[in-house]
């Protein structure tokens, strides 16, 4: 499923498995995505979070502190998604795949601006712009 990512994307996950890997855990769930992108530092989910002034390692601490540390099991390697997380990001896919078919990938699904490359580049399944996805957040 990787190979369908970018290079960043790939950084990204390859940091959520550090992250699982820290709490003993044998996943990969939506928090441990949430600080692999922390970690990452440079995506555009980060910058507009800076931009929004949101302290990053505050956020950090929090969603570690909400995901309980497994068992140390010693195992080293590539943690299994949980389902929620498989279905969530191959829906987005699938969505983002059927947008290029249709010649609408690019353009914001609430306002019909097209999304800006770097967030493309970031996220390449993104249905709306970072201005309709900040406003989705009030």
């Amino acid at each position: 499923m990787n190979e369908r990512f970018s290079d960043r994307a790939r950084h990204a996950m390859a940091l959520a498995n550090l992250e699982a890997s820290k709490l003993n855990h044998n996943y990969l769930a939506p928090g441990h995505m949430m600080l692999g992108l922390i970690a990452e530092g440079e995506c555009v989910a980060t910058e507009a979070l800076r931009l929004l002034d949101v302290d990053l390692e505050r956020v950090r601490t929090k969603v570690a502190a909400q995901m309980e540390r497994g068992p140390a099991t010693g195992t080293i390697g590539v943690r299994a998604h949980t389902k929620e997380t498989k279905d969530a990001i191959l829906l987005a896919i699938e969505e983002a795949l059927d947008r290029i078919e249709q010649g609408t990938y690019g353009m914001c699904r609430d306002c019909g601006e097209p999304i800006a490359e770097a967030r493309l580049n970031a996220i390449p399944w993104t249905r709306v712009c970072i201005t309709c996805k900040e406003k989705q957040k009030t």
